[in-house]
C-alpha cells in the first residue's frame, strides 16, 4: 500500500471502480460514523483517531482483493464497540441490558448482521470482569501480563474463528506492533513488547500455514516476509533473552 489515506475523500477514492454505487455509499456511511464516534480520540503521536481506522480499512483493501463493503465497514469500525459504546448506543434504539449489546444492535440496524458478528469478534472484552481473572493485591507488572495473556487469547479466537476478522485485526496490530522503534520510552516500549510478542507469534504461525483460500492469501507472501523482518529487528532478542 502506498500513503495511507488520512480523509474520507481519499478512501472513497479508492473505492472508486472496485465497489458499485450502493456498496461504495454504505462504506462511505461507516467511515463517516467512525469520524463521528473517534473524533475526540488521538493516536499516541496526536494524530486524529480516524487515521488509524481509515488505514486499517486500506490495509485490508491492498491485502485482499475480495473484500467486499461488509468486510471494509468493519474495519472502519473495528475499534468503535470497544472505545465508543456509549456513542454507538445513543444512536439507536436498543434495549438490550449492556452498552456493548446496545451499540452492537445498532451497528447491526445500521450496516447488517455479518458487521455485527465481526465486530463482537474483534472487541476486547472488559478483561477486568471476566470470571478467571485472578483478583487482589497484584503489581502492575502482574496485572499486565495477566492482560496480556487475555489478550493473546482473545486474538487466537477472533482470527481462528473469521477469515476476514484476522485480515482485520493483522492491519490493526500492524499499525501498532510493527511499529515499536517509534515508542521512545523504554519501559513503555518493553511493556508493548511483552505484549504483542505473543501475537506476532500466532500471525507468523498463522501466515506459515496458510490456507490458498484464505482472505489474506494473495498478500501472505509479502506479509511473511514482513513479519519475519519486523520480530527479527523488535522483538527475537528479547524472546531469546
Amino acid at each position: 500500500m502506498n500513503t495511507p489515506p488520512h480523509s474520507t475523500a481519499q478512501l472513497e477514492s479508492l473505492l472508486r471502480g472496485r465497489f458499485h454505487a450502493d456498496a461504495q455509499a454504505r462504506v462511505m456511511r461507516a467511515a463517516e460514523l467512525a469520524s463521528a464516534v473517534h473524533a475526540t480520540q488521538k493516536r499516541p503521536d496526536g494524530a486524529p483517531y480516524l487515521s488509524h481506522v481509515l488505514e486499517v480499512a486500506a490495509l485490508v483493501l491492498s491485502w485482499c482483493p475480495h473484500a467486499d463493503a461488509d468486510v471494509v465497514c468493519t474495519a472502519l469500525l473495528h475499534d468503535s464497540v470497544e472505545d465508543q459504546a456509549h456513542q454507538l448506543a445513543a444512536r439507536g434504539s436498543s434495549t438490550a441490558s449492556t452498552e456493548r449489546e446496545r451499540a452492537l444492535d445498532m451497528v447491526e440496524a445500521a450496516f447488517g448482521g455479518e458487521v455485527r458478528r465481526r465486530l463482537a469478534l474483534l472487541t476486547n472484552p472488559d478483561f477486568d470482569a471476566l470470571p478467571r481473572v485472578r483478583h487482589g493485591h497484584l503489581g502492575a507488572a502482574e496485572q499486565a501480563e495477566q492482560h496480556g495473556e487475555l489478550y493473546a487469547e482473545h486474538v487466537a479466537h477472533a482470527v481462528r474463528a473469521d477469515g476476514w476478522v484476522a485480515a482485520i485485526k493483522l492491519a490493526d496490530f500492524s499499525t501498532n506492533a510493527w511499529r515499536l522503534g517509534n515508542v521512545r520510552d523504554e519501559a513503555r516500549r518493553a511493556k508493548l513488547r511483552g505484549k504483542y510478542a505473543p501475537v506476532m507469534r500466532l500471525f507468523l504461525e498463522l501466515l506459515e500455514d496458510l490456507d490458498p483460500e484464505h482472505p489474506l492469501a494473495a498478500a501472505r507472501d509479502e506479509l511473511l516476509r514482513q513479519l519475519k523482518e519486523v520480530w527479527a529487528r523488535d522483538y527475537a532478542a528479547d524472546a531469546s533473552g
